[in-house]
């Protein structure tokens, strides 16, 4: 320790050493070429790092800014002892270039410490060549994929219009058709009504089929113009779906007496959408409710909703015959009945209007398993926001 702190206590003193200019034969040459050689280094080393400094400045989300300040400080503490060897030729001051070299061999390996760490990185940076190339395939991929959003566009915009034309076309040929049909209905009314009583049993019955057929015609071609017009014409507004069902239960109060059914629903969701539309969907899903019952067991229909965070679920569960799992998709099918006419009216539509109105509201509707096992589920899912 005594020699340490001789050391630093002596750390300028120049007394106990001859200056360089006397260590030897030194000529004037080599005396100058030494001296200017080590400042010349020296000043170089001063001005790089003073480059890298300002660059680091410059650039402060450069990768593994450390290792620039580690080459800024060896690059600096080389310098300096080469600075404090020019010196010496003048002033012997060997105490601090010692400590000089020590300090210096220490950020030394620190840097090469940093280099360790450092290379695995540096080696997987891009060259400019490969930030080019990079740009470049950047560059096409944007184009192809700017061709394709365009060329999906273009498909869309042409799937809508074809829509729209069929939508047309399915308007007005059901309502074109509506009058013919009216017409052979009417003139078979007058058939029956003008019949002889002696008529045979054959023709009667031949009328009556022509007439059933002609009004089950006129169903189909109804639901069909229906179905066609759902969404035209309307206007998009804030619909509370509570005062929905309300409505809905007023109106099929009396089947609800027959059926002797008891219809849950509260807490539901306002949405924005079609108020006509919304309400046709929950009356078609109560009628069948109300249809599909058993026999002699009083309906049980249950609605609620369940918010997500980007969407409403609504479900509609019933406690009637249900719809077995092979039927859960096709029952969404225009005109699909899965029961005759003669055990359950209707012409099978209103599963399809019910798709197409939830749909609308950028939705999906499925047929889903009952919570109790029996009967049938209904899961909607209507997004919060209107895309």
């Amino acid at each position: 320790m005594d020699q340490v702190y001789h050391f630093f206590r002596h750390l300028f003193d120049p007394s106990e050493w001859p200056a360089r200019w006397n260590c030897g034969e030194w000529s004037s040459f080599h005396g100058w070429l030494y001296i200017g050689s080590d400042i010349a280094i020296w000043a170089a080393y001063f001005i790089i790092p003073v480059f890298l400094f300002r660059f680091v400045v410059r650039k402060p989300d450069i990768p593994m800014p450390r290792i620039f300040w580690l080459f800024i400080g060896f690059i600096l503490f080389c310098g300096a002892t080469h600075l404090v060897d020019a010196i010496i030729f003048y002033y012997p001051a060997y105490r601090l270039s010692a400590l000089l070299l020590f300090g210096t061999a220490v950020v030394s390996w620190m840097t090469v410490f940093g280099l360790f760490h450092f290379f695995p990185k540096a080696v997987q940076l891009r060259t400019t060549a490969e930030f080019n190339e990079e740009l470049r395939r950047r560059d096409r991929l944007e184009g192809e994929l700017r061709s394709a959003r365009d060329s999906l566009e273009a498909r869309a915009r042409e799937l809508e219009h074809k829509n729209r034309e069929l939508e047309q076309f399915a308007y007005i040929a059901s309502h074109d058709l509506q009058e013919p049909l009216r017409t052979i209905t009417n003139y078979t009314g007058l058939l029956q009504r003008g019949a002889d009583p002696e008529q045979p049993e054959r023709e009667r019955m031949a009328l009556q089929y022509l007439d059933d057929s002609s009004r089950r015609m006129r169903e189909l071609i109804s639901g069909l113009l229906m179905h066609s017009r759902l969404g035209r014409n309307s206007n998009v507004e804030s619909v509370d779906l509570n005062a929905i069902m309300e409505d809905v239960c007023a109106d099929l109060q009396e089947a609800i007496r027959d059926n002797q059914a008891t219809v849950a629903f509260r807490h539901l969701p306002t949405i924005s959408g079609y108020p006509k539309e919304l309400y046709t969907l929950f009356q078609n899903l109560m009628t069948n409710a109300l249809k599909f019952g058993h026999d002699g067991q009083p309906t049980k229909v249950h609605i609620q909703a369940r918010e997500n965070e980007k969407e409403w679920e609504i479900r509609i569960e019933d406690n009637g015959i249900g719809i077995a799992p092979e039927y859960r998709e096709k029952v969404f099918q225009l005109f699909k009945r899965l029961h005759g006419r003669e055990a359950y009216p209707g012409i099978g539509i209103g599963l399809a209007h019910a798709k197409k109105i939830v749909e609308l509201h950028n939705g999906n509707i499925r047929c889903v398993e009952p919570r109790n096992g029996t009967g049938a589920a209904f899961l909607i899912s209507i997004p919060k926001t209107r895309a």
